[in-house]
């Protein structure tokens, strides 16, 4: 009775462990598929906002816009981009995966071909403007992290992002195509050093967040050399304005 009740008590732990291992691999399963829907919805964005640039740029062509404030709408556009999608990356870890780096980098390729084709007249310093998501997304889809030194990550892969944001990306980072791991534990005790310290500072920000503060200001000097001269004499007045008395002025003019 004893070895019967024995090999029951067997039977039942390894049928416990088998449903243990079947319920990871089913949660393993649901965060994949979460992150390839978020990754999809990313990139479909990204192609909308091509088309959306796309068109703006063709209304703006035909409304006889001055280049000047193409350019300053289209380098806000990508601004807001690069905030949107670096302060999503960071919030949620199933967004820094390997994967959705390659999925963003993809879109980022989109709008720079958009970029090319409306040449710096128009575009200005707009592909600037996506430093920070591309130099994140750079460091998630790079092979062996950890063999990279924190000064080669600070210096050659991310020199816009500030210490914390590394480490944010760092610690959250997970590779669900090929295994690979992140930075080494010197760099993150490294980095994990430098973060307590800079809290430790009142003067510094804690957040490792983009400000959304998105205003491009720029002085009328500005707005009046954008606009070029116009002669009144120069625009052809309607036909209809000859029925009106109190515009006969503007038409001797013409004259």
């Amino acid at each position: 009775m004893s070895k019967l009740q024995k090999t029951v008590e067997s039977l039942t732990l390894e049928l416990e462990a088998a449903k243990l291992a079947t319920l990871n691999e089913f949660n393993k399963n649901m965060v994949l598929e979460r992150q390839l829907e978020l990754s999809a919805k990313e990139k479909s964005a990204l192609e909308r906002d091509v088309v959306s640039l796309a068109e703006l740029r063709n209304e703006n062509a035909l409304l006889k816009v001055p280049s000047f404030f193409i350019r300053k709408l289209t380098t806000q556009v990508f601004a807001f981009i690069n905030i949107q999608l670096f302060n999503s990356l960071l919030l949620r870890r199933e967004c820094c995966s390997f994967s959705n780096g390659e999925y963003v980098k993809s879109g980022l390729a989109e709008l720079e071909k958009w970029i090319v084709n409306a040449t710096e007249e128009f575009a200005g310093t707009s592909w600037h403007e996506l430093n920070y998501i591309r130099q994140a997304v750079g460091f998630l889809v790079i092979h062996q992290k950890r063999k990279k030194s924190l000064e080669e990550i600070r210096q050659d892969l991310c020199p816009k992002l500030t210490v914390r944001q590394i480490y944010r990306i760092s610690t959250m980072y997970w590779d669900d195509k090929y295994g690979t791991q992140s930075v080494s534990n010197e760099v993150v005790s490294q980095m994990r050093e430098i973060v307590n310290k800079d809290s430790q500072n009142l003067s510094s920000s804690n957040s490792f967040l983009l400000d959304d503060d998105l205003s491009i200001p720029f002085s009328t000097e500005d707005v009046y050399m954008a606009i070029p001269a116009l002669n009144p004499s120069d625009v052809e007045l309607p036909q209809f304005f000859s029925e009106y008395p109190s515009a006969q002025l503007l038409l001797q003019d013409q004259k």
